[in-house]
């Protein structure tokens, strides 16, 4: 992952920008063993756009999430309403939004999308 940092707008809000030039996700075999390719597609995407992983030490999460592939005993068969809703936030959001906004924006998209799903099941 390349690093771009222009000069900041203002001293009160930086402006830094991520560009992707390329990932590569090595999983071994063992551990993809019973997965679908559709499983690991959403998780490497999860991975490589978002630049996160499941909690440490093993925790659990507080939502499900593909994210946690390889520590849940039953994950998820795709991308939940979390991750996707966390997907589309992270790109709606502005370049020029503080990131206490997003991560609001983020936080209020991922209560919609567990209420959502609550109401469909």
């Amino acid at each position: 992952m390349t690093r771009i940092d222009p000069p900041p707008k203002s001293k009160t809000d930086p402006l830094i920008t991520i560009e992707i030039t390329g990932a590569t996700v090595l999983v071994a075999r063992e551990a993809a063993e019973g997965l679908t390719l559709a499983q690991l597609a959403d998780y490497v995407t999860m991975r490589t756009l978002i630049g996160t992983g499941a909690p440490p030490d093993g925790g659990p999460t507080p939502v499900q999430t593909i994210l946690s592939l390889f520590e849940d005993a039953d994950p998820p068969i795709e991308m939940t309403a979390f991750d996707k809703a966390l997907v589309a936030e992270l790109y709606n959001a502005s370049q020029n939004s503080s990131a206490r906004r997003v991560y609001n924006d983020i936080a209020a998209a991922a209560v919609r999308s567990e209420v959502k799903t609550s109401r469909e099941e």
